[in-house]
């Protein structure tokens, strides 16, 4: 098992190091509103589609190897592997303290094969390991750290105002895909982009 965990580390490192082309999302949605303030970016993230892991990086999670199968080095080893390949494709995940190693391996394996996400060249996309159902906490209930967590957002109160412009800000793709965000302070009253004057690198700030 030794030399295929290895074998598996040449490869992640070579994922690592070739990440995907660049698509010109602006030149794929010449009509979209926030081309016209210079906000490309803003394309890209509200376009790109999702995908599986297997498919984005080429590389099937089948390959991983069942925990049972590892020593805990190799386990670490891959784990390890495994963020710094996420990290390259502007993924992170957050992991909380005391977790034990097989545990991580096996979540981090089954996100892999699982969940769809979405690339994008800049900026970072946090990935949520945890879906805060308490009772099907992919840490088991010995680890969970959900119950901090929804205390903690239980905690936390939007006013009413705020409450609607995020909800305005919450706008589906135009082919009525899966939601993007857009920056509630860039909506009028309508949830439509504001008409803000045209903007260039020598005008300095941005409009808002």
């Amino acid at each position: 098992m030794g030399k295929y965990v290895q074998q598996l580390l040449e490869n992640l490192e070579h994922i690592k190091k070739v990440p995907p082309p660049q698509t010109d999302y602006a030149n794929l949605y010449p009509n979209h509103p926030a081309l016209e303030y210079g906000l490309d970016y803003i394309v890209e993230w509200e376009m790109a589609p999702q995908v599986s892991m297997n498919e984005l990086f080429q590389f099937e999670a089948a390959n991983f190897p069942p925990a049972e199968k590892l020593t805990s080095p190799q386990m670490q080893a891959l784990v390890d592997k495994i963020l710094e390949v996420w990290a390259a494709f502007n993924f992170w995940a957050t992991l909380h303290e005391g977790l034990p190693i097989d545990k991580v391996y096996t979540v981090l394996a089954k996100f892999w094969k699982e969940e769809p996400v979405t690339y994008v060249s800049e900026g970072h996309c946090e990935l949520e390991l945890c879906n805060y159902v308490v009772e099907n906490c992919p840490w088991g209930e010995a680890f969970c750290d959900c119950k901090k967590n929804l205390a903690e957002m239980e905690d936390f109160e939007m006013e009413p105002v705020d409450e609607e412009w995020w909800n305005k800000g919450l706008q589906k793709n135009p082919d009525g895909s899966s939601a993007g965000w857009i920056n509630p302070d860039l909506l009028d009253e309508n949830g439509k982009l504001k008409d803000f004057p045209k903007w260039n690198s020598e005008d300095g700030d941005l409009p808002f």
